[in-house]
Parts: C-alpha cells; structure tokens; sequence
C-alpha cells in the first residue's frame, strides 16, 4: 500500500462483523475478566461475543 491509498475493509461479512480488534488467539469465557491474550493487547473487559457463533 502506498501512501496515498486509501485504507479501506473488505472482506466477508462474518470477516467484518468479527472484525473489533481482538486478538486471533482471543479465549474469554469469564464473565468479569478478559482472557491473557486480550489483556495483553489492552482490553480490560472480556470479549462479549465470547461463545457466539
């Protein structure tokens, strides 16, 4: 990508509605505490789409 391309998304739709930032590795399944893997990228609550397919 140069610089003066645009970023844009593409990508399936279930590839842009899992699409928020956690990680591939994501496994929260607690209700109060996110997984090691999203705390270690920053997210201090658990992933709220944890066991919905």
């Amino acid at each position: 990508m140069s610089a003066y391309d645009t970023a844009t998304q593409e990508g399936t739709d279930a590839e842009l509605t899992d699409f928020d930032g956690r990680p591939d590795d994501c496994d929260c399944w607690d209700a109060e505490l996110p997984c090691w893997p999203c705390y270690r990228d920053g997210f201090d609550v658990p992933n709220p789409n944890a066991g919905v397919e």
